[in-house]
C-alpha cells in the first residue's frame, strides 16, 4: 500500500540519528527553527528521544526561547498521555 509505505518512510526519517544520536528534531531545536520544530512534532517526532549524551531536543534550544517552550510543552503532554 502506497500510503503505508509513505508513513513508514516518514517515520524512518523522523527517527534517523547522526553519529551523536541527534534526530532532525534535535538539529531543528539547536538552530532555533520554530517552524521546522512544529512541523516535525506534528509529523510525529518524539520530543523525549535522547541523544548519545542523554539530551532531549528541548535541551538543545536556548533557555527562554519559543522553541524550548514548545518542546517542553510537548514533553509534558507526551508524559501525560503515556501515564494515563
Amino acid at each position: 500500500n502506497f500510503a503505508a509505505n509513505i508513513d513508514g518512510c516518514v517515520t524512518r526519517m523522523l527517527n534517523t540519528v547522526d553519529s551523536e544520536g541527534d534526530t532532525p528534531l534535535h538539529h531543528a531545536a539547536r538552530g532555533e527553527h520554530l517552524g521546522i520544530v512544529d512541523l516535525l512534532l506534528k509529523a510525529g517526532a518524539c520530543a523525549k528521544k535522547e541523544n548519545t549524551y542523554g539530551q532531549v531536543p528541548a535541551e538543545m534550544a536556548d533557555e527562554g526561547t519559543e522553541v524550548r517552550k514548545l518542546l517542553i510543552q510537548e514533553q509534558v503532554e507526551a508524559s501525560t498521555h503515556t501515564s494515563n
